[in-house]
C-alpha cells in the first residue's frame, strides 16, 4: 500500500495497493468466508485506530492462510485465534489446572468446571461441590476442546472436528469471556449471518 498521510486529518490519500495473497479459495465458500470476515471484524473491534501489534498481524495473516486452505472445519481458525489474541492481551484462560486443588486438566476427565470469566481460571467440580465457587458452568467435552485450541498451533486447527452444537457452545463462551474484558466488544455480526444461511 502506498498511502499518503495527513497529519491534521482522517481522510488520507490511497495512491497504490497490490494483492500480496490474494486467498483466493477463502472466497468461494461460505463457511471460510465468512470465518474470515469473523476476524477482521473482530480485529476492528479490539485493535484502536493506527495502533501497532505485529504480533496479532503475523497471527491474522497465518488465521487467514490456514483458512484459505482448510478443506473442513474452518471455523476452528477463529477460535484459536481468540485464544491466543487473550493470551498478547494478557488475559488468557488458565486451562491447565482447577485453581484451587491445582488437578490437572489432562490427567482427570472432568464433566464439567466452572469458568471464572473475571480471570479465566477454573474450578473444577470436586471443589465446587461445597457451592461457594462461582463461574460460568462448562462441560468437560468444552473444557477440552477449549484447551485444544489454546495450546495447538494455528495451522493444525482444522484437523479437529466439533459438532454444530459445541460450535455454538464455544462461540457463546469466547465472546461472553471477550465482552467481560474489553467494553467495546459485540456479537460477530459475520458469524450471525453464517448461521443464518447454514
Amino acid at each position: 500500500v502506498v498511502l499518503y498521510k495527513k497529519e491534521h486529518g482522517d481522510l488520507h490519500l490511497l495512491s497504490k495497493s497490490e494483492i500480496v495473497t490474494p486467498f483466493s479459495r477463502l472466497q468461494g465458500d461460505s463457511e471460510r468466508m465468512f470465518t474470515g470476515l469473523a476476524l477482521m471484524e473482530l480485529m476492528n473491534m479490539v485493535i484502536h485506530d493506527e495502533e501497532e501489534n505485529e504480533l496479532l498481524f503475523s497471527l491474522l495473516v497465518n488465521s487467514l492462510k490456514t483458512i484459505d486452505g482448510a478443506g473442513k472445519n474452518s471455523m476452528n481458525v477463529l477460535f484459536g485465534f481468540m485464544m491466543k489474541m487473550f493470551d498478547q492481551f494478557g488475559f488468557g484462560l488458565t486451562l491447565d489446572a482447577c485453581l484451587q486443588c491445582h488437578r490437572k486438566t489432562v490427567e482427570h476427565d472432568f464433566a464439567s468446571v466452572l469458568l471464572r470469566l473475571s480471570d479465566g481460571k477454573l474450578i473444577c467440580p470436586h471443589c465446587s461441590a461445597d457451592q461457594t465457587s462461582t463461574g460460568t458452568k462448562i462441560s468437560g467435552g468444552l473444557l477440552k476442546s477449549l484447551y485444544y485450541f489454546q495450546t495447538t498451533d494455528i495451522e493444525k486447527m482444522t484437523t479437529l472436528s466439533v459438532t454444530a452444537g459445541m460450535r455454538d457452545d464455544l462461540l457463546a463462551i469466547l465472546q461472553s469471556f471477550l465482552r467481560y474484558h474489553i467494553d467495546s466488544v459485540r456479537t460477530l455480526k459475520s458469524l450471525s449471518l453464517l448461521q443464518s444461511i447454514s
